[in-house]
């Protein structure tokens, strides 16, 4: 109860300024006699009154008008302002505990640090008020205007603010425990380094909301409206997010883990160094997000929208991406080792770079999709589609890519070994300088495809269909190729020593210059092949088809020969074959020429359509070495700095390693123009056994740019590992 002195007091003031009262004088005397029964002053004007540290304890205020007054440090426990009119009234660390401002106008007071634990503002005006510090435990704010109200530091734990308006309102580091929101407008709220965990905010309108660094653990924010919100370094850890829209919201650096997003709205959300792991993001509209170096391992994004968004280094290990969408997504240098993309849709997605290791992409869909120096060793990719998808560099050792698409694929100096592409598409696609030494290619589908300068030891080809196939200088040491189909295949300088053809279709074949010592050619079908200058040591050619093969220069020492059909087949100063194997030969159709007359032996032409196959490769050479130069000529400029590389021909720096492939490179551009000058001297007589010597000596430089294609490949992939921050 308000103590007697103080009631006097505002007797006495309310004669003083009896012109100013609203009630008559007679009143205000009626009021003094009862003053010590009640101590109400309902009504009453006391504008601009001033109870500092006054104890006015259980007093009734209702409706009164105090404008102005100043109630500093006053005890107002249980009083009733039911209705007043306190607008700019200093409530500085007042006692309002359990005090009645229902429907009180309180615009632009000063309830800094009061305490109003329990107070009933239901209904209550509070635009502009300041409240910082304030305590609001348990308090009542249903439809209360705390529109632009400043609540920094305030204490809301328990607080009732159902269909309050706050949009603007301040609020940072405020604390919001079991806060009920339900229909609350905290549009353009600040909540910075609020703490909220728990809270109950489903279906709130928080556009442009301020929530940096806010405690919004377990929360619930399901349906809740955040467009536009600052979200960047809030605690969101288990909160449900569910339906909820964060269309352009600031994510940023967020802490998300364990969150159920589920069907959430993220359209161009910012969400760089969030920490999604674990979250639920099923059937989530992440469409133009930004989630670079975003942590979202173990998430389920089944069925997500990820279009034309940038996941650029971030983290998806064992991520579940099953029936996702990901057109034109950028996914250059993320981690997705173990992560499920089972039937989701990856048209033109950019994977440079990025470790796919052990993942599933069954059935997935990445045509069109450049996944360049990216690994992809012991992936599963059945029934999937790499249409024109580009693959080179990449490591894709151990995969099962089984019956699936590769038409057009390039995958030039890949990394594939024992990498299983049984039954599947790669017509015309590029596997140039490849490593695909134990690769199973059963059944597989090679039309046209590029193996020039490809490592295919031990790899099994068998039933392999390669018409038109280029397999020049490739190294198919042991490999298998059991009835394959080579029809009109280019092997020139192909190494198949030891390799196994038998019933192998290879009419019309360019074999000119291969190695084909100990190979198995029993049953192979050799019609009209070129096998000039073939090396067929220890061959095994029992009931090969060689009818109108040319077999000029080639060297036979102790085939296997046994019922060889030979009609039509030219021969011709073969090492190995006796006189009376030229003239058994004869007697089976053949024609043998002792000393092969020019129109038979090797041309001028042969030698240039190696010199400008070697052309070929030193331009492509001469391109990587240019891609090479710019990388670390960005790298430079961004102050960064160029480790040892170790294990690259003892170079110990990338400078050292480039300036001597130059030289070289150079070496051999004036070795092919000195090749060219003499082949087409008129002075120059060119002996059949010159023009072969010519070729193998291009063959071999062939071969040895190949060789630097792959050491500037092996660079460009560990790009990353060879160069570091300076930390100094």
């Amino acid at each position: 109860m308000a103590s007697l002195d103080v009631l006097l007091r505002i007797v006495e003031w309310m004669q003083q300024n009896a012109e100013m009262a609203i009630a008559p004088p007679e009143q205000i005397l009626q009021i003094r006699t009862q003053i010590n029964l009640d101590g109400d002053f309902s009504g009453v004007l006391l504008r601009g009154i001033n109870l500092s540290g006054a104890d006015l304890a259980g007093i009734s205020l209702e409706k009164a008008i105090l404008c102005g007054a100043n109630l500093h440090h006053a005890n107002l426990v249980k009083a009733n302002f039911y209705g007043a009119d306190l607008r700019g009234v200093d409530l500085e660390n007042a006692n309002l505990r359990e005090a009645n401002l229902r429907n009180a106008l309180l615009k632009d007071a000063d309830l800094s640090s009061a305490i109003l634990d329990g107070a009933d503002l239901t209904g209550a005006e509070l635009s502009g008020t300041r409240l910082n510090s304030a305590r609001l435990g348990r308090v009542n704010l249903s439809t209360a205007e705390l529109h632009r109200a400043n609540l920094i530091n305030a204490d809301l734990s328990g607080a009732r603010l159902e269909e309050a308006d706050l949009s603007n309102a301040v609020l940072k580091g405020a604390k919001l425990i079991q806060v009920q929101l339900r229909e609350a407008n905290l549009s353009r709220v600040i909540l910075e380094d609020a703490y909220l965990p728990n809270v109950n905010i489903s279906g709130v309108n928080l556009t442009g909301a301020c929530l940096r660094h806010a405690n919004l653990r377990g929360a619930n924010l399901s349906f809740a409206d955040l467009t536009g919100a600052n979200l960047s370094g809030a605690n969101l850890q288990n909160a449900d997010l569910r339906s909820a829209c964060l269309a352009g919201a600031n994510l940023q650096k967020a802490e998300l883990h364990g969150a159920n997003l589920r069907q959430a709205n993220l359209r161009g959300a910012f969400l760089r160094g969030a920490t999604l792991s674990a979250a639920t993001l099923t059937q989530a509209n992440l469409r133009r997000a930004n989630l670079k170096g975003a942590v979202l391992s173990g998430a389920s994004l089944q069925q997500a929208d990820l279009s034309l968004a940038s996941l650029f280094g971030a983290t998806l290990t064992h991520a579940n991406l099953r029936k996702s969408l990901l057109v034109s997504t950028d996914l250059r240098f993320a981690q997705m080792s173990g992560a499920n993309f089972e039937q989701a849709t990856m048209r033109r997605v950019d994977c440079r770079g990025a470790d796919l290791c052990s993942a599933n992409l069954d059935k997935v869909d990445l045509s069109s999709s450049d996944l360049s120096n990216a690994v992809l060793s012991e992936t599963t990719m059945s029934r999937a589609n790499l249409m024109r998808a580009l693959l080179m560099g990449t490591n894709i050792s151990k995969a099962k890519i089984i019956r699936s698409n590769l038409m057009g694929i390039n995958l030039d100096g890949a990394i594939a070994m024992e990498t299983d592409f049984s039954e599947s598409n790669l017509s015309r696609a590029n596997l140039s300088s490849a490593k695909l030494n134990g690769a199973n290619f059963y059944k597989a589908d090679l039309s046209r495809a590029d193996l020039s300068n490809a490592y295919l030891n031990n790899a099994n080809l068998c039933r392999v269909k390669m018409p038109r196939s280029d397999l020049s200088n490739a190294i198919l040491i042991s490999a298998n190729l059991t009835e394959g189909y080579l029809k009109s295949a280019f092997m020139n300088g192909a190494d198949l020593t030891g390799a196994n053809l038998t019933i192998a279709v290879l009419c019309h074949a360019d074999l000119r210059l291969t190695k084909c010592m100990q190979i198995n050619l029993a049953s192979a079908n050799l019609q009209d092949a070129d096998l000039r200058s073939a090396h067929l040591q220890g061959a095994d050619l029992r009931e090969a088809d060689l009818r109108r093969a040319d077999l000029r220069c080639t060297n036979l020492t102790q085939p296997q020969k046994h019922n060889i059909r030979v009609q039509k087949a030219i021969f011709g100063a073969n090492l190995g074959l006796t006189e009376s194997d030229n003239h058994h030969l004869k007697s089976q159709g053949a024609n043998v020429e002792v000393f092969p007359s020019s129109e038979l032996s090797f041309k001028r032409g042969d030698v240039e359509n190696r010199l400008l196959d070697l052309d070929d490769m030193l331009n492509k050479f001469q391109r990587y070495l240019d891609r090479l130069e710019k990388k670390l000529n960005r790298l430079r400029a961004s102050d960064q700095i160029i480790q040892d590389i170790e294990g690259l021909q003892g170079f110990s720096f990338v400078e050292d390693l480039i300036d001597c492939l130059k030289q070289d490179y150079l070496c051999i551009k004036d070795e092919v123009q000195d090749y060219r000058t003499q082949l087409y001297c008129p002075q120059t007589e060119w002996q059949t056994s010159d023009l072969i010597e010519a070729c193998e000596s291009i063959n071999d430089q062939i071969f040895k740019v190949s060789e630097w294609l792959r050491q500037l490949q092996e660079i460009i992939n560990n790009l990353t590992g060879v160069i570091q921050q300076d930390n100094a």
